[in-house]
């Protein structure tokens, strides 16, 4: 349940997503965004009251991997107030060459009945950042969410 917050939720029954990828020094940034019509419109701020940590299990080729998910609010200028904004960071507890870790940045909520979730995540080794790129992606993340609405808004 708590998974459905940041990938399409199980009950959707259209999805469209739109992905940029960029490969930089010490790993990958993507920017998505992910459009879901559901019959069922959960209040996402309880969501992230309730999310604020769980498990999530990966499965593929016989091989499962548990990651512990932390997700927090993320403190963005402009996300409207019907909307949430939240920081997912993930570490696993396998044993794994590499120290990866994976911090996703979201803004999901419902417009016009459609789910809109924005996201960017970075995905590279483990290394201690100084917190740079963090303001520029969230101002990215912002603008990628907030344009989507004036499509939809547009598209009446």
């Amino acid at each position: 349940e708590c998974a459905d917050f940041y990938s399409s939720p199980s009950s959707a029954t259209q999805t469209a997503t739109a992905t940029l990828a960029k490969l930089q020094p010490g790993g990958l940034h993507t920017m998505r965004v992910r459009l879901a019509l559901t019959p069922d419109h959960p209040n996402l701020k309880r969501f992230v009251e309730k999310c604020q940590t769980f498990k999530q299990t990966f499965e593929q080729g016989g091989r499962s991997v548990t990651t512990d998910i932390q997700m927090n609010p993320l403190d963005a200028d402009g996300v409207p107030p019907w909307a949430v904004a939240t920081v997912i960071t993930s570490a696993s507890k396998a044993a794994i060459r590499l120290p990866i870790s994976i911090t996703a940045s979201t803004i999901s909520g419902y417009y016009r009945g459609v789910l809109v979730v924005a996201t960017s995540n970075d995905i590279g080794l483990r290394v201690e950042s100084d917190g740079s790129d963090d303001a520029t992606h969230a101002e990215d993340l912002v603008k990628l969410f907030n344009t989507q609405i004036e499509k939809l808004e547009a598209a009446q």
